[in-house]
């Protein structure tokens, strides 16, 4: 569900900035509200936060990564093509694994590293990028969010199994709404959409954000890092669909081959660790 709304995020989001709305409006007020409706769960069910000093310092550094992987992936659709920075944006499931190995957090088995690989191949398929049209800049940005992103998951798995992650997430959307407004302000980055009708869905991007952030925080302690990001490798082919649907794209052969060999590799690294098998009576 929450890669189901982060993909129909893409579409909307195109929209949204060809009626003259800028990438930081739309981080800074998805995160606001965001910061509204939690944080009023917060105050009426819960009676407040409780969270460790620890916790609180590890939301700061989350919000700097959400920051960091939010600009930079919209950012980057100035200058590369909108293919390009998905795919390029999508490397992160393969860093995840590398740095959760690194880590000692999760194994890097075979099939997870064969399945991730075979999701990177099936993207580059069924987003079709055009090399020829590169920019740095655009590239520097997606990259660095892709490198984010992967450390963002690794990192923030084990602050979310120990500590409230509806909390921790507050804080972190918080901190992100502070900076982002800050950072807004000196740079003079705010621009809304021009219609009515532009401004309404930039509404629903927002509320598809809200949805797709918790459960992705749902998610991330119930299955692991590793895991939750080779299964968000099904965003970009729920963009391609949306895409065809509302944007009137065509799918081509090549795209399709692309999107079916990204599900298969979403099978394989969704699958369940096997028991490890006993030996009964062997003294």
């Amino acid at each position: 569900m929450a890669t189901l709304c982060y993909g129909s995020i893409t579409t909307l989001s195109r929209l949204v900035f060809d009626d003259g709305a800028t990438a930081l409006t739309i981080v800074a007020l998805r995160s606001a509200l965001f910061v509204l409706a939690i944080g009023a769960y917060l105050a009426f069910a819960r009676g407040g936060i409780d969270l460790p000093r620890r916790a609180w310092y590890a939301s700061a550094l989350f919000a700097l990564f959400m920051g960091v992987w939010a600009y930079g992936y919209l950012a980057s659709i100035a200058y590369i093509p909108v293919s390009l920075a998905a795919l390029l944006f999508f490397t992160f499931p393969l860093l995840v694994g590398l740095f959760a190995a690194i880590v000692r957090q999760e194994r890097m088995t075979i099939l997870k590293g064969f399945a991730l690989l075979l999701a990177f191949a099936g993207l580059a398929l069924a987003l079709g990028p055009t090399w020829e049209t590169l920019d740095w800049r655009g590239v520097a940005l997606v990259l660095s969010a892709s490198a984010v992103t992967a450390i963002a998951y690794v990192f923030i798995t084990p602050v979310f199994r120990e500590h409230d992650l509806v909390a921790v997430n507050f804080l972190a959307n918080l901190w992100l709404t502070l900076g982002a407004f800050a950072y807004g302000l000196v740079v003079r980055d705010f621009a809304l959409p021009h219609s009515m009708e532009g401004q309404y869905l930039m509404m629903t991007v927002i509320v598809f954000y809200i949805a797709a952030f918790s459960l992705w925080s749902l998610a991330l302690p119930l299955i692991g890092s590793v895991r939750t990001a080779g299964m968000m490798n099904l965003e970009p082919v729920i963009s391609i669909g949306l895409a065809a649907l509302i944007l009137g794209e065509r799918l081509t052969p090549v795209e399709i081959g692309g999107a079916a060999l990204v599900l298969l590799a979403l099978v394989l690294v969704a699958r369940p660790p096997r028991p490890r098998r006993t030996l009964r009576g062997v003294a």
